[in-house]
């Protein structure tokens, strides 16, 4: 086993085979940093605006960690996840600025929460963006790997 593998410590076996495609992306190490992705949907001063249009909990403490350490994992997206999320956000902007901008402040507050809790168990989950819309994530010895969007039930 590799230590250097970005995979080492995942549960493979858990992995939905819809992960495929991201997981390839994450070791190959074809990922996006979280700040590049924060940058393109406007800044992390975004996720102030979440308690406003998006009903989610509050966050406590809205800077961002620049760098993993003992309590947290930096954040990154695979290619496969940076590609759904623009084509996403393209749909909802012909739709409605206002659905980007729900969006938009649901990813950023997201992120934010994930990345100041820390402590997250090594394996696979589903984060709740704007259900039934998730984000599929893979938290790894070494960061957190948002692996793609997921629709989990149905819009009414």
């Amino acid at each position: 086993m590799d230590p250097h593998d970005p995979l080492t410590g995942l549960p493979l076996d858990d992995a939905d085979p819809a992960d495929a495609a991201a997981l390839a992306d994450l070791a190959a190490g074809r990922v996006v940093d979280s700040e590049h992705i924060v940058g393109w949907l406007g800044g992390w001063q975004m996720a102030r605006q979440a308690d406003a249009v998006v009903p989610c909990a509050p966050i406590a403490d809205r800077q961002p960690h620049a760098q993993g350490d003992a309590e947290t994992r930096p954040l990154v997206w695979t290619d496969s996840a940076y590609d759904a999320c623009r084509r996403l956000r393209t749909d909802l902007a012909a739709l409605s600025s206002d659905s980007d901008l729900r969006l938009v402040a649901a990813l950023v507050a997201t992120m934010v929460s994930l990345i100041v809790e820390g402590g997250h168990p090594p394996g696979f989950a589903e984060v709740a963006l704007m259900p039934p819309l998730y984000l599929r994530i893979a938290v790894t010895r070494t960061c957190i790997a948002v692996l793609g969007l997921r629709w989990n039930g149905t819009l009414s």
